[in-house]
């Protein structure tokens, strides 16, 4: 990490170092080449999104791709029915669907899956988690009633009633 930081400062610098030689040897070429240098800084700033609402997308097209909805909240529902939902819990690897389970999202495999009730909405939800450096992102299943609080924490696509794609913010 540190590499790249002295890679990007070394450009930087000569950047700037060649812009200030042109502004005072070649004022004219000087000032197009910092216009131009400005628009093109402008214009990245201005496409610039975080990095959860563009793999989020890839995510849920990877998974749209392999699992049917239909079964998998079906899985969810019958999952939260079998359960004692006072706390959360984990679930045990054995109980989640296989297409879950083998699909790798980014290079990271699945990691976990575990159940959480909310007392604000008194609804369950199964939450299946992928993860690495840059956050965690997964599914939230629940019955076709269930919604999603927005919060802070988590940015949220909705897939069908009850099934939600999620990436952390943080």
């Amino acid at each position: 990490m540190a590499i790249v930081l002295l890679i990007w400062a070394v450009i930087v610098f000569a950047v700037l170092g060649l812009i200030i030689f042109l502004l005072i040897r070649r004022p004219l070429i000087g000032r197009i080449i910092l216009f131009i240098l400005i628009c093109l800084i402008v214009f990245g700033i201005s496409q610039w999104k975080p990095i959860y609402e563009t793999r989020l997308p890839l995510f849920a097209e990877d998974v749209k791709k392999t699992v049917d909805p239909i079964v998998l909240q079906q899985w969810a529902v019958t999952t939260l029915q079998n359960t004692n939902l006072s706390a959360s819990f984990f679930l045990p690897t054995n109980s989640i669907p296989v297409k879950i389970l083998n699909l790798s999202s980014q290079g990271s495999p699945f990691e976990d899956a575990n159940c959480d009730y909310s007392t604000i909405t008194n609804q369950g939800c199964v939450w299946l988690t992928w993860g690495g450096g840059f956050g965690h992102w997964g599914i939230r299943v629940g019955s076709s009633s269930f919604k999603v609080i927005p919060d802070n924490r988590n940015y949220y696509i909705e897939w069908k009633p009850g099934i939600y794609f999620f990436h952390e913010t943080h």
